[in-house]
């Protein structure tokens, strides 16, 4: 069966593919829930899942480990379709900065999903201990995924601070519209360093859908409150990556993202940015 199925990838241009299982087992406990060791891994990790079920990687190791990039693979081209990382704690936002949901992205009808990646050089910090948890939602028809990370020793990682912190999706009401405005506060007790970000984007405009119509802007803060850095590039108002010089967000000082967009009535629209920081 699995020659037939890669034959006929072949013979219709899709790539077959392949994952290292791990050791990955149900948990015993939680319902749904595929429980995976997290391993460093000269070939991608992961897993084949049934539709509406999620996988969790654990780092058992003693060592820091980073993930580059997770891969969802599905083949299917008939539905909107989105999946998320997330870190210790499985909830739509970030109850602290570097908890919670790390990334997420989305796959439009006729597309496949683009990775998730923490940037082109570093990786999301999975230190000893730590569990990342890998979800999608595709409705009104779940649908199987297959899970793909690209798993390393840390060299480059970075952890990911949500904006705005909770997910938070707008129901249109026709005129602009401003997503949460949710202040960071560095109290870290040391520099922390912003080098980019992941951009959510859905517009709920269907002919534009990964593009908002209105700007999106990041900004830091002096102590006192003061604008500190600021950039509005169309980067941050479209889904996909953003890469920047590294601003310094020192101890006290804040950071803050929000996002402007207008669409009509009956429809929803959500965007984050999942800044990276070191």
């Amino acid at each position: 069966m699995k020659f037939l199925i890669a034959l006929a990838l072949a013979l219709f241009g899709l790539p077959a593919f392949a994952v290292l299982d791990t050791g990955c087992d149900w948990s015993p406990t939680v319902p749904n829930q595929m429980d995976c060791p997290l391993v460093a891994s000269a070939t991608p990790i992961g897993k084949e899942l049934t539709p509406g079920k999620y996988i969790s990687f654990k780092n058992n190791t003693a060592d820091y480990l980073q993930i580059d990039s997770v891969e969802a693979i599905t083949y299917e081209q008939n539905w909107w379709s989105e999946f998320c990382v997330f870190q210790d704690v499985l909830m739509t936002g970030q109850p602290t900065p570097g908890t919670g949901e790390m990334g997420c992205t989305t796959k439009n009808r006729g597309e496949n999903y683009p990775l998730i990646r923490w940037g082109t050089n570093t990786g999301l910090s999975v230190p000893p201990g730590s569990r990342v948890a890998i979800g999608s939602h595709t409705p009104p028809n779940e649908v199987a995924h297959t899970y793909s990370l690209k798993v390393r020793k840390q060299v480059t990682g970075v952890t990911v601070w949500r904006q705005p912190r909770m997910d938070t999706p707008i129901a249109c009401n026709g005129m602009s519209q401003s997503s949460p405005w949710d202040v960071l506060v560095n109290n870290t007790g040391r520099d922390i360093h912003l080098i980019g970000a992941q951009i959510f984007n859905v517009s709920g405009t269907p002919a534009t859908t990964n593009v908002l119509n209105g700007s999106a802007c990041i900004y830091t803060f002096f102590q006192s409150g003061a604008i500190k850095y600021k950039n509005c590039g169309d980067g941050w108002k479209m889904r996909g990556e953003i890469e920047m010089d590294a601003q310094i967000i020192a101890p006290g000082e804040g950071v803050a993202a929000q996002a402007i967009n207008a669409c009509a009535v009956g429809d929803n629209w959500d965007w984050a940015a999942y800044l990276r920081v070191w």
